[in-house]
């Protein structure tokens, strides 16, 4: 078999192949199959039958649309690129060179975006202004034979026309070293590629049936589920109903007794039954008790507080009038105090009691903490008498016991009786009892606090409240008595009420599935129609295995060992030697992966060199375009970092031998020599004219130049430096008038100066040290080599002349600067030095 539609048609032969994807193949296999996925999708899911039109097979074209520039301009907006630069492509071999920041790698990043590489290289305005211009590029280019011309404003990556074009920088290198699919790859020989596309197909139309499937869940009926039980209201939750279930289903639609007469009896008992049910009897019997226990409680805590605040009340005012009888007994001993006003009220007391304290504090002994004065002897005597007053033990508990009264009438003030009493709770006898306790108990708080008042003992019975507690226990007894027997009847009504709702719900439950019965009828059809549909599609996944078994067996056969052959033979011829290289293919979903191993080592990049990384990465690169028999342009950007000479001649030569038309972009003088000595072609030297010139191929040489950070990536024709071309260029220089290129001319001086030692002194001998060539020792050419000491101080005087006059700053540049005669008595000059004519 040549080619992967052979394999396809070996397979639908075979009986392994499915009637669907016989047919799927089929029409693949034919111009526009993608009108027919609609058509697949419904014959897959046996909506109908699609029968495949006797078309005539699509061609399978294995080779890419041939793409050729012919010319890139770049008007505005590219970095800092200048205005109006355009590159003239032949379509064989074009190098642009540039040092670092001239702005070449700008032109390649126009390209790159514009072809769509796989690595992205952003176009950015130039940074340098204020207001950068828009960006517009035109490319002018062949497709097909066809000249068409493209104007670009860098919004849209990867033009149809240009993606059979091939890009390759040093961030390609990485890629090219790691696993990739076969659609990363630029090889797509034998129609391999269609594999990957009738997966993609099958996918299609997968999807599209899946899209059917869905609109069909979408349309279920609207189940109304309000009324039926949970387990069966459940089943219409959008998952596929189980055959127990259907079967339950149709029982209910076959049964005789969902009706409205059953259904409303059934209704009336459950209601009866919710009437007649004690449970809400029981619970307020509950809170009867619970409010009676609190009371109990409550009672008893009064009787005991009540009876303490009677007991202490009436001891403590019997307490204070005895210690007030021993105060004033006292009092009387103390003769001198007779004579002084109010000794027995309470002001006079705390008046001195405040003034001892005081003098004890500030050890006052001879002066009076009031006034500040000396005491007198009488004073003497009367303060004593005030100190032996208070030092005595009944004064000092009477202050205590008046303290102790003030505070107990404080809190007999703040007693919570029997707080609030719920009285919806009780019978009206009890609760007639419960109110003349609370009566009683205020009339005792009420007799108290007259006590107190008036520090006077009254006659205040105890408070006995045994009477009303044992009442109200019997009626908490009564109470439990009836919420017992209410909870055997409970029990039995509640087991009764249950099962007539569960009944009920039942019953309810079946009418609504009955009333909607047309409707879940439906959905039971649409679902076992859906189910088996999506067993359908399941199966389809394993006909994609067979495809992508297919496809394996077709890369390995035609693909692996023609790639495998090519890339050793671009590894050898790039100078990769010693190195046992394997290439790897691995097939997933009809999609073959390239890998590189070095003895089943995956990671190749920490065993060989960086150059020899880039080698193998670019042996990799070719070997694909090579099979491809892609003829479209390839463009390369600094191809030969890390490379040594060697593999940059040998690379050099392997470009010079591709049919592609090439686009190079390069800083490196070294890998731009081994173009202009190739062996494999010539420097056109007219390139807005036709070359003549028949040795090799076509190379047209650029180069960029940076004039200002404005305005880079000037292109210029980069001509070979002889001397002849220097001697042309200052020939038409001096026939100019007016002549005002002093500048130029003395640079073309210096330089036809420069390139004469070389060829002339030199006889263009390099020391072997310096060359790239291939070319072996010109022995002959050594003894031609002119050691003339006149021509040598003739050439050093017209270099001297057209450095000092003219391209040096100083003295002699600004008093004695070469005017147009000098210039062309020099040019003579060195035309008869070098026997020029």
């Amino acid at each position: 078999m040549e080619t992967a539609s052979d394999y396809l048609l070996e397979y639908i032969n075979d009986s392994k192949c499915s009637d669907w994807m016989r047919k799927v193949i089929e029409t693949f296999l034919q111009k526009s199959p993608d009108d027919h996925i609609d058509e697949l999708a419904e014959d897959l899911l046996e909506i109908s039958v699609y029968t495949v039109a006797s078309e005539d097979a699509k061609q399978l074209d294995t080779n890419n649309d041939v793409v050729v520039l012919k010319e890139l301009i770049h008007k505005t907006g590219v970095n800092a690129l200048a205005e109006n630069q355009k590159i003239k492509f032949n379509s064989q071999v074009n190098v642009i060179y540039g040092l670092n920041g001239t702005g070449k790698s700008s032109y390649f990043r126009i390209l790159n975006e514009m072809l769509g590489g796989d690595n992205d290289t952003p176009i950015r305005s130039n940074i340098y202004v204020e207001n950068a211009k828009p960006i517009s590029v035109e490319i002018k280019y062949s497709y097909r034979g066809t000249d068409r011309t493209i104007s670009w404003d860098g919004n849209r990556r990867g033009l149809s026309d240009l993606k059979s074009m091939r890009v390759f920088d040093s961030a390609y290198t990485r890629d090219l070293l790691k696993k990739r699919n076969s659609d990363e790859l630029v090889v797509k020989p034998y129609g391999l590629f269609i594999f990957a596309d009738l997966i993609s197909f099958i996918d299609q139309i997968v999807e599209r049936a899946n899209e059917i499937i869905s609109d069909k869940e979408n349309k279920r009926p609207q189940i109304n589920t309000k009324d039926m039980i949970c387990d069966i209201a459940c089943l219409f939750n959008g998952e596929r109903v189980s055959e127990s279930s259907i079967n339950i289903l149709k029982q209910i639609f076959a049964s005789t007794e969902v009706k409205d007469e059953l259904l409303e009896k059934k209704k009336n008992e459950v209601d009866n039954l919710r009437v007649g049910n004690p449970k809400d009897k029981i619970t307020i019997l509950n809170s009867k008790v619970t409010e009676a226990d609190r009371l109990v409680k409550r009672i008893e805590d009064v009787m005991e507080k009540g009876n303490d605040f009677i007991e202490t009340v009436q001891s403590g005012i019997k307490s204070y009038h005895d210690y007030k009888t021993q105060s004033e007994e006292h009092k009387k001993k103390l003769e001198i105090l007779q004579d002084i006003p109010g000794t027995d009220t309470k002001v006079w007391q705390e008046f001195i009691s405040k003034g001892i304290d005081y003098s004890n504090e500030q050890a006052l002994d001879e002066e009076c903490p009031f006034c500040h004065q000396k005491y007198s002897d009488h004073a003497k005597d009367i303060v004593s008498a005030y100190v032996s007053f208070f030092d005595n033990k009944s004064q000092v508990e009477l202050g205590n016991t008046e303290k102790k009264l003030a505070l107990k009438k404080i809190e007999i003030e703040n007693w919570n009786v029997l707080g609030e009493i719920d009285e919806e709770k009780w019978d009206s006898a009890l609760l007639e009892q419960i109110r003349l306790a609370m009566s009683d108990i205020e009339n005792v708080r009420a007799l108290l606090l007259t006590s107190l008042e008036n520090k006077k003992v009254e006659t205040i019975e105890k408070i006995d409240l045994g009477e009303l507690v044992v009442n109200i226990k019997t009626y908490m007894e009564e109470m439990k008595k009836l919420i017992e027997d209410l909870s055997v009847e409970s029990e039995d009504k509640n087991r009764a009420l249950q099962q007539a709702e569960t009944e009920y719900s039942t019953l309810k439950s079946n009418f609504s599935i009955k009333k909607q019965q047309g409707k879940i009828e439906e959905i039971i059809e649409i679902e076992s129609w859906i189910g088996k549909r999506k067993e359908i599609i399941a199966d389809v996944s394993n006909q994609r295995k067979k495809i992508s078994t297919l496809s394996k067996k077709a890369h390995n056969e035609l693909l692996t060992v023609q790639l495998q052959d090519e890339f050793n033979r671009k590894l050898k011829e790039l100078g990769v030697k010693n190195v046992e290289i394997e290439l790897q293919g691995k097939n997933n979903n009809g999609v073959q992966q390239t890998e590189l191993t070095i003895r089943k080592n995956r990671d190749i990049t920490s065993i060989l060199s960086e150059g020899e990384q880039k080698a193998t990465a670019l042996a990799l690169y070719l070997s694909e375009i090579s099979l491809s028999q892609n003829k479209s342009t390839i463009i390369f950007d600094d191809p030969v970092n890390s490379l040594d000479h060697r593999m940059m001649q040998a690379l050099a030569d392997l470009l010079m031998n591709i049919d592609n038309q090439i686009i190079v972009f390069t800083h490196n003088k070294m890998f731009l020599d081994c173009f202009e000595c190739s062996e494999y072609g010539h420097i056109c030297k007219g390139i807005n004219s036709a070359c003549s010139s028949t040795r090799g191929k076509h190379i047209y040489l650029y180069e960029t130049q940076s004039e200002g950070k404005n305005k880079k990536g000037v292109i210029v024709e980069k001509r070979a430096q002889k001397l002849s071309n220097y001697i042309k260029d200052l020939e038409i220089l001096l026939a100019e008038t007016p002549f005002t290129k002093f500048d130029e001319a003395g640079v073309k001086l210096r330089r036809g100066v420069e390139t004469a030692i070389d060829e002339v002194v030199f006889n263009n001998q390099t020391p072997t040290k310096l060359s790239n060539k291939k070319s072996h020792i010109q022995w002959d050419e050594l003894k031609n080599m002119c050691n003339d000491a006149e021509l040598i101080d003739g050439l050093h005087q017209i270099h001297g002349r057209a450095s000092g006059g003219e391209l040096h700053n100083g003295s002699e540049r600004e008093e004695n600067p070469l005017d147009r005669d000098e210039i062309e008595e020099l040019y003579e000059k060195l035309k008869n030095l070098c026997h020029i004519a």
